[in-house]
């Protein structure tokens, strides 16, 4: 297709734009060590604005996550009864709607997939509307006997249940959920669309997870949403994606950790002036995906990239839409706390490897410029500073804080004289509001975790507030140096290697999990 060539990204590890995100991020480590003697006071001062521009930040996203769990609650709880079928300005109808879901699996246990099927089947007329896609890989032995086994206890809870087997070492291909997930969507537009009959303007397309659980209400939404809008063709939409499935099981590093990236994932989503991007569990209509020539098979890091692929096929004109109900997912766990956070560590780097995208970015500003400069720009900018914040942020806090100590400043007082005492005193604010805010985060998550706290919770609050003084160690070797690794090895000319995150079962019964699970999801 001219679109997948045209839209296609550099194959080639060691291509120069691949070497940006790296270059930069050295740059700013280096210079900023030798700023440390060279020019200690220029250093001072430009982290002193780093920091406020963080915490404004900071605050800024934690005001919205609170604003959201209160929106998320309020939606959550009216009655499917008073919500109305809806009508597109088009004459398309809500109840003509059907809903693709794609699991992209490689090796994944049997229990976590039930659980997801289970709670796949709790969304409303299920039976009628949704496709479940069970995406093999034909590397994993048994995949298709394993599918099978699945599509034979949950075929009638659903439209269908379809099987896809990804092919092995098919060339321009790089093993992991963009592969899969590209190849079972053209056989889903095959099977459903050219077969059947079945119209692709009426089909939406979801990326899941194996250990994502949809909140039951979520198809329902999406259907009003799809049918509502007139630029349904050029919509993501996502939902706040959350790490409470296996919370409690998990290490007090990677939960603090997840913690804060779920509330992240709700800030984002409810602020309004934010720059939304599709994370990890996200839907858009089958034919967007068409049109763009479906994921890119040699892409790891999909779910942003999805997004970029859209933008320039579409010439700027794509958004992702908020759904304010949660879906939940699993932390990374492994066998034993040690292995647990190694692999935290590992699903980290693989992560911090989407800054290829700022790369994939470079390589089509001169391919549209039927898009506006400042538009291409700011994408840039946009995918480029969240990559950068990764790999730097903490140098320049934690340099900046050893300049500030011998020069006796501390990094957020900027005033001295009593002229000034009200502006000084206003940043001081600011300081007590992001302290604040990160103990809102602990104790919101807490509490908003629809899943069962221990037994033994009082000793585990009182484990993860000693766990905060150790906050700086822990940001620095779960999310600075997987960054800093990514983009090193990038810079080098290295490839990733797909690495399967273990998504095991920690919870007693798959039966009571799900049924509890949904049971608090209507609570929250």
């Amino acid at each position: 297709m001219e679109a997948e060539r045209d839209l296609g990204i550099v194959t080639d590890p060691g291509h120069w734009t691949y070497k940006i995100p790296g270059v930069i991020a050295w740059s700013i480590v280096i210079l900023s060590v030798v700023g440390i003697w060279a020019y200690p006071l220029v250093l001072l001062w430009l982290v002193k604005v780093f920091a406020t521009y963080l915490l404004i930040r900071f605050v800024i996203n934690v005001t919205f996550y609170v604003v959201g769990i209160f929106q998320m609650r309020r939606f959550a709880l009216k009655p499917n009864e008073e919500r109305e079928e809806f009508v597109g300005s088009d004459g398309l109808r809500e109840d003509e709607v059907r809903h693709v879901v794609i699991l992209p699996t490689y090796k994944e246990p049997m229990d976590v997939l039930r659980r997801t099927l289970s709670a796949l089947a709790g969304q409303r007329d299920a039976r009628r509307r949704l496709f479940v896609v069970l995406a093999m890989e034909e590397r994993e032995l048994g995949a298709l006997a394993k599918a099978r086994k699945l599509r034979t206890e949950f075929r009638d809870r659903f439209a269908d249940v379809l099987i896809t087997l990804h092919p092995a070492n098919l060339p321009g291909e790089i093993a992991g959920k963009g592969s899969n997930q590209a190849w079972a969507a053209r056989q889903v537009k095959r099977r459903l669309v050219d077969i059947r009959g079945i119209s692709i303007d009426t089909l939406t397309v979801s990326s899941c997870d194996a250990d994502s659980i949809f909140h039951p209400g979520y198809f329902a939404e999406l259907g009003r949403q799809f049918v509502t809008s007139s630029h349904r063709y050029r919509r993501f939409w996502q939902a706040p994606v959350s790490f409470h499935n296996n919370i409690w099981q998990v290490p007090i590093p990677t939960r603090l950790l997840s913690f804060s990236a779920s509330a992240l994932h709700v800030g984002t989503l409810v602020n309004p002036w934010s720059w939304r991007m599709p994370y990890s569990t996200y839907s858009l209509s089958l034919r967007l995906a068409d049109e763009v020539g479906y994921w890119d098979p040699a892409v790891i890091a999909e779910d942003w990239h999805m997004y970029l692929r859209s933008f320039f096929a579409k010439r700027g004109r794509i958004k992702v839409d908020s759904i304010l109900l949660p879906t939940s997912a699993n932390a990374m766990e492994g066998d034993g706390w040690l292995n647990s956070l190694i692999n935290f560590y590992r699903q980290q780097l693989r992560h911090a490897w989407g800054a290829r995208d700022v790369g994939y970015i470079a390589q089509q500003m001169g391919r549209f410029p039927d898009i506006s400069l400042w538009k291409r720009a700011a994408l840039f900018f946009r995918v480029q500073h969240d990559h950068q914040l990764w790999s730097t942020a903490w140098f320049l806090i934690i340099l900046g804080s050893v300049v500030s100590t011998l020069h006796g400043q501390p990094v957020l007082t900027y005033f001295q004289s009593s002229e000034q005492v009200l502006l000084a005193a206003l940043i001081q604010g600011l300081n007590f509001l992001g302290m604040a805010a990160t103990v809102a985060i602990w104790i919101g998550e807490c509490f908003r975790c629809p899943v069962e706290h221990p037994k033994d919770w009082p000793l585990v609050w009182l484990q993860q507030a000693v766990a905060f003084s150790l906050l700086p160690f822990i940001t620095l070797t779960f999310l600075t140096l997987p960054g800093l690794h990514a983009q090193t090895k990038m810079l080098f000319g290295q490839q990733l290697t797909f690495w399967r995150a273990p998504k095991g079962l920690l919870t007693r019964e798959r039966g009571v999990f799900v049924k509890n699970l949904l049971a608090r999801f209507r609570d929250i």
